[in-house]
């Protein structure tokens, strides 16, 4: 799983990748606090992860808890 960080500095778009989700955590804090920072956005390349984040399961378009799941990926 690739963890890439995408930013903004000075009129320039950056991105760095990270192995390791905490890491990439740590650098958004970090970028955070750069006054010359003005835009911070995290992606994530899983192509396992097929549904919402945090569903465990779904059985006859209901989740384990009897709610109807409605999440839907959305395509450009």
């Amino acid at each position: 799983m690739i963890n890439r960080v995408y930013w903004t500095e000075a009129g320039q778009v950056k991105h760095q990748d990270f192995d390791d989700v905490v890491a990439s955590l740590k650098f958004t804090q970090a970028l955070r606090k750069h006054p010359a920072v003005s835009l911070i956005a995290t992606a994530i390349s899983e192509e396992s992860i097929v549904g919402g984040l945090g569903v465990e399961g779904v059985e006859n378009g209901k989740l384990p808890t009897g709610e109807p799941y409605g999440w839907k990926k959305r395509r450009p």
